[in-house]
């Protein structure tokens, strides 16, 4: 039996779908999405002070917000590719 070395060419999600504190600065920085996500919580971040100045109760929200906000705006996309896929389907 052999390990499994991630070999399978499966492509990992750039965003993990389950909350863990810190889950942005695991991110990887060269991605854009990451880029994107951290830019707005420095932005959530100013707005309460700076992100050196955020409690834990703070920094967990505003990250807890941000991967709310990342994937609804995946579930929007995925409901207007349905609603664009039904439309078209009626328009024939």
């Amino acid at each position: 039996m052999q390990a499994n070395n991630n070999t399978d060419n499966t492509k990992e999600q750039p965003v993990s779908a389950k909350f863990s504190n810190g889950w942005l600065d695991g991110l990887d920085g060269r991605l854009g999405i990451a880029r994107e996500l951290r830019r707005c919580f420095e932005a959530m971040a100013g707005d309460l002070g700076g992100s050196a100045n955020l409690s834990y109760a703070e920094r967990s929200l505003c990250e807890r917000a941000l991967l709310c906000g990342f994937y609804g705006l995946e579930l929007e996309s995925e409901e207007q590719r349905i609603f664009e896929h039904a439309f078209m389907g009626l328009v024939k």
